[in-house]
């Protein structure tokens, strides 16, 4: 993954590592944070995929390469039209740190195209945990998003 970006996103959530770790895969929660679904059964080797919980529509798809509940998951992420090209799928890790008031969730995404649009569509799944940075705007890449970091 030479000459590849990285983006890293971290905030503190309020809660146990348990349901955050839910939260990130279990598809009645991701409809309520993304309004679209996360679907497998992530177990290592397992496919999963992104949907969008309105229309049905698969944006994202990968393979879970590694899942450690509540504390870490590993999954590969690719835009639906790049799932066979191998050189265009990047690898995203979810790595849950329990605090004494919240966890600590390291989202890294590995392997992006440096000026790729992945970077501002993580910033947005994630806002509603998110600390301010630089003013906050609308998401433009969904009008139900309440605020991105982008």
């Amino acid at each position: 993954m030479r000459n590849k970006a990285e983006f890293v996103y971290v905030p503190y959530i309020h809660s146990t590592p348990e349901k955050v770790f839910n939260a990130l895969t279990a598809p009645q929660m991701t409809r309520r944070y993304w309004a679209h679904l996360n679907v497998s059964d992530w177990k290592v080797g397992s496919p999963w995929h992104h949907e969008d919980a309105e229309t049905g529509q698969v944006r994202v798809v990968g393979k879970v390469l590694e899942s450690e509940p509540p504390k870490r998951l590993v999954i590969s992420w690719a835009f639906l039209a790049d799932k066979n090209n191998a050189a265009k799928q990047t690898r995203v890790t979810f790595l849950l740190e329990p605090g004494p008031n919240a966890v600590r969730l390291t989202v890294t995404h590995e392997g992006l195209e440096p000026g790729s649009d992945t970077r501002p569509q993580l910033a947005c799944a994630g806002t509603n945990a998110a600390p301010p940075r630089r003013g906050r705007r609308r998401c433009p890449h969904r009008g139900r998003e309440p605020r991105c970091h982008a």
